[in-house]
């Protein structure tokens, strides 16, 4: 309605329209709680989830997990920050010092930070916040919620077993890339389990939910505002912008670095 005369749009996933099957199984994060129940359900020991950071979504699906497996989620003292500020504007997020299946997982440090410290400490008072010794005497009460740049913490759980459930993107660069190998040869030094690795092709695509729209949907969306000028950023694939958009009224143009836009 407002009729841009330009529209800046992302295209990370713009050549998935490429692989029909790909449109056609487009990930909910329903699927994703399916398939997360479906193997923690079957894992009899202590499970490690692994998702984005900010992913507050995402969290949320491993709580109803936790809840429906009857464990506890133990999150980072910086998730349950970003959990406390984002309350303030979703009232209807867990409270963490009040939901039974929530607790603030305390990793072995010398000196937290300074916010850390006090958090750990206002958490510790609810007796809401739990330590590797905690996890260690009750594995299988517990899911954590840890990524790559924690799992050196399980030196001081030792599971006798567990799960780790990879719910989060594949690499896609080469540092990603290394940390996934280093990642991999944590888990098998501990004998862990390693569920959904995206570079296994057996492994259950359903853990994992991308936040970027298909080729299908970027389409839709710019046919629906319908700019003057289409401007494709953050994408590989700029060209292919130029090739489903032609002959439908949208000028499409490539950024140049240093170029400038004329808008007219």
């Amino acid at each position: 309605a407002l009729e841009p005369a330009a529209l800046l749009c992302e295209g990370t996933r713009i050549d998935s329209f490429q692989d029909p099957e790909g449109d056609k199984r487009r990930i909910t994060e329903a699927e994703v709680l399916e398939a997360a129940l479906e193997v923690a359900r079957e894992a009899p020991g202590l499970i490690i989830a692994d998702f984005a950071a900010r992913n507050v979504e995402r969290l949320l699906i491993f709580l109803q997990v936790a809840k429906e497996t009857k464990r506890r989620l133990a999150i980072s003292p910086g998730d349950a920050y970003l959990m406390e500020a984002v309350r303030e504007v979703w009232p209807d997020l867990p409270d963490v010092s009040q939901d039974e299946h929530l607790v603030v997982f305390a990793d072995v440090k010398s000196a937290p930070r300074p916010w850390e410290k006090t958090l750990r400490g206002r958490y510790e008072r609810k007796g809401r916040l739990v330590t590797a010794f905690n996890v260690r005497q009750d594995p299988a009460g517990y899911i954590l919620c840890f990524s790559f740049f924690d799992i050196q913490d399980i030196i001081d759980i030792e599971p006798p077993e567990a799960t780790y459930i990879y719910s989060s993107s594949e690499a896609f660069n080469e540092e990603k890339e290394l940390d996934l190998w280093r990642l991999r040869n944590w888990l098998k030094h501990f004998h862990i389990r390693f569920v959904g690795d995206p570079e296994d092709p057996n492994s259950d695509k359903r853990l994992h939910a991308s936040g970027h729209a298909s080729g299908q949907d970027i389409l839709e969306l710019i046919r629906t505002i319908r700019p003057r000028l289409l401007i494709p950023i953050h994408t590989e694939k700029p060209e292919l912008f130029l090739e489903r958009l032609e002959g439908e009224g949208i000028k499409v143009h490539l950024p140049k670095l240093g170029g400038a836009v004329e808008l007219g």
